[in-house]
């Protein structure tokens, strides 16, 4: 039916099922939306997740990566300047397909790999909030460790050991990190992650024993 009154505005009318369980994120100034949107390519009609950029005030939308890989998890930095996403390509009869970290800036349409050469695949990035890092997951051995990667540099620090971490948060300080930690023997809880610490070490909340 139709939409009720201030409802919004829809910024990519007919989508048809291109938006089907895809992912989207916004610049802290509203400005733009990037998002996942379905796309078919090749002969046997193979499907990847192309990366867009929707300006909100004239509805044009910007094609930021729409190569032969998909991509998934898109954050936008605190800045507003740059966009990362999750991209994994094909895989061959001679090699898996790589799951890397992929960083785009939103003006010039320009992106590059964070994590080259990195042996794990990583999840659900987040931005620290000074725009100079992002911290993400990865499964390692059992595990799913947190990570932090130089948003320059692309040097990579570990900065938890056992244990399977979701939801990361960092804080607006930039001194702390919070997430959902779990382990073979407790469910899902709240930690936080000190990282102006020589050692990071995850302390479960209080609050929360």
């Amino acid at each position: 039916g139709d939409a009720p009154t201030g409802a919004g505005e829809d910024l990519i009318p007919s989508p048809g099922r291109s938006l089907d369980q895809t992912d989207f994120d916004i610049t802290p100034d509203g400005s733009t939306v990037v998002a996942t949107r379905w796309r078919e390519a090749g002969g046997l009609r193979q499907r990847f997740q192309e990366l867009v950029a929707v300006d909100v005030a004239s509805g044009e939308v910007r094609v930021l990566a729409g190569d032969e890989a998909s991509y998934a998890d898109p954050a936008c930095s605190p800045d507003g300047r740059r966009v990362a996403a999750v991209r994994w390509g094909l895989s061959t009869p001679e090699e898996p397909a790589d799951q890397t970290v992929w960083l785009v800036d939103l003006q010039s349409g320009e992106g590059r790999d964070l994590l080259e050469g990195f042996d794990r695949w990583p999840e659900g990035p987040v931005w620290a909030s000074d725009a100079g890092a992002l911290f993400f997951t990865a499964h390692d051995e059992g595990n799913a460790p947190v990570f932090r990667v130089d948003a320059q540099s692309g040097e990579v620090t570990r900065l938890s050991g056992e244990g399977a971490f979701s939801d990361l948060c960092p804080s607006p300080d930039g001194r702390s990190l919070y997430a959902l930690r779990s382990t073979i023997c407790d469910p899902p809880h709240p930690v936080v992650i000190d990282l102006e610490a020589t050692e990071t070490r995850p302390r479960r909340l209080r609050s929360f024993e």
